[in-house]
């Protein structure tokens, strides 16, 4: 059993090295593990960004739903700026396998919104950003 300190630098290893590892490997044993630990406490946002930038190319549509949707849900609910502002950044590359517009209203939007009253300004302007993702999935309630 490792400490999280190793398991950190474990993960941060393996996201340095990504591109050597074929997307068979990653696919049926790596992205699982990493899911796996994305709400773990000795996860950095580095590796939390590098998951979401991966799952997108290498899983399908329904795979993501089924594996990274409910990940993304746990990790928006997370306090944590530096997680929150992760999420934010790196919406672009994942946002487009969620298309439930439930989930949007209902769990994603109520979190991402808090970003509007944060004191960090970089995460108020990513906040902003992220609308042009959640837009056209939102309700009239959550527009109005």
């Amino acid at each position: 059993l490792k400490s999280d300190d190793e398991k950190k630098d474990y993960f941060e290893l393996i996201r340095l090295n990504a591109e050597n590892i074929p997307n068979e490997c990653l696919s049926h044993k790596l992205i699982p593990i990493l899911l796996q630990n994305l709400t773990q406490p000795y996860t950095t946002p580095n590796i939390i960004a590098y998951t979401l930038q991966i799952t997108p190319t290498v899983l399908t549509k329904e795979e993501f739903k089924i594996q990274v949707n409910p990940i993304i849900i746990k990790l928006f609910e997370s306090t944590d700026r530096a997680i929150r502002f992760t999420l934010l950044q790196n919406m672009d590359n994942y946002f487009s396998f969620i298309d439930n517009q439930d989930l949007v209203n209902n769990k994603i939007f109520p979190k991402v919104i808090t970003g509007f009253l944060d004191t960090s300004l970089p995460l108020r302007e990513s906040t902003l950003k992220s609308m042009l993702n959640l837009a056209p999935l939102l309700n009239e309630a959550n527009i109005g």
